[in-house]
């Protein structure tokens, strides 16, 4: 997973990313150098394209309409750049983020893949760091899929039907405007299955005044291994591309703070581990400490449970060593996070 695009997250709680397309474009050119010829499977800049900047928050006097729009065609043109460079490799398949099921519509999100890249690249992942169910997921990933062959051909996205369709009129429209889906002329995708075994989480109705039901969610646990026999021919893959058990950022739920009201404790910034609910403060623990926490609530709520599904080795795992070793080897001077592997 490749996460190092400039504006990153609007500068907000995963802020970071290089200063300019230059830089970036550099930066790419090392990843692509170091994975040569070794089997490699991108991910490419989750939130990217869902979280253009011109959906961030107004930076001050100097942040006009204008300056946005220029960043933003910065921002697909930097993604399309990546694309082309990484998808030219002999064994690399690139996917380009489309967010999750419960952000953006198909309408919404096809156009935007489109001005990102996804033409050259293999598809798009979906629910990278969300709890959307995997049914969901699947349905938000063929209805994408299917936007984007009906694209191809000329039609409109705005024709498309999203998943606040029903089931049965999306699916008559699929029979009447794409007909029978050809997976082998179609965008696949990969879902992140690392924390939706217990699916979203619910806020307690009028609680909070921003439940932020996104940010460390009480009661969640892993989802189905990763694999590639998804049973799907349209999803290549699940993958935990989310580390479990990893901070989102200090939740406040509208609160005072400091500590999350819903975990009753002070939550760790993005990127670290989150300790269990009520075992104290982030800063006060040691590493070790928050691995065992996170392993033991990971594990308890996974579902399916631990101890089925493919082990490191086994076929149908998506495993890409050669590209772990080439990419840590070869890309030096990397913010952390900004490279991730599995």
């Amino acid at each position: 997973m490749l996460y190092h695009v400039p504006g990153r997250d609007c500068s907000l709680y995963s802020a970071g990313g290089l200063r300019d397309s230059a830089e970036y474009r550099e930066w790419i050119g090392g990843v692509a150098k170091g994975i040569g010829d070794s089997r490699a499977l991108v991910v490419l800049e989750p939130d990217a394209l869902a979280l253009v900047p011109s959906d961030c928050p107004d930076g001050g006097a100097k942040d006009t309409k204008g300056a946005k729009e220029a960043r933003t065609a910065a921002r697909y043109a930097q993604l399309t750049d990546a694309v082309t460079t990484l998808a030219a490799l002999p064994r690399t398949k690139v996917y380009v983020d489309a967010g999750h099921p419960s952000w953006h519509t198909v309408d919404s999100i096809v156009p935007r893949l489109v001005k990102g890249g996804v033409a050259r690249a293999a598809g798009f992942s979906v629910n990278v760091a969300n709890y959307s169910t995997d049914s969901t997921n699947a349905w938000y990933g063929k209805l994408i899929s299917s936007c984007l062959a009906y694209v191809d051909k000329g039609g409109k996205a705005s024709d498309c039907p999203s998943q606040s369709w029903s089931r049965a009129d999306a699916q008559n429209w699929l029979d009447r405007h794409v007909g029978v889906p050809d997976p082998a002329r179609m965008k696949h995708f990969v879902t992140d299955t690392s924390r939706n075994g217990q699916g979203p989480w619910t806020p307690p109705a009028g609680k909070y005044s921003d439940a932020q039901d996104w940010c460390n969610p009480p009661g969640r646990g892993l989802g189905a291994r990763p694999t590639t026999r998804t049973g799907d021919p349209l999803n290549d893959a699940y993958l935990w591309i989310k580390t479990p058990g990893e901070s989102d950022g200090e939740c406040l739920r509208g609160t005072a703070g400091p500590q999350d009201p819903e975990r009753r404790t002070v939550d760790p910034k993005a990127g670290l581990s989150v300790p269990r609910a009520g075992t104290g403060t982030g800063a006060a623990r040691q590493p070790g400490h928050h691995a065992a926490l996170r392993k033991r609530r990971g594990t308890a709520r996974a579902c399916p449970p631990l101890g089925g599904g493919p082990r490191p080795g086994q076929p149908g795992r998506a495993a890409v060593p050669e590209h772990r070793s080439a990419t840590r080897r070869s890309v030096t001077g990397l913010s952390p996070g900004a490279v991730r592997t599995w």
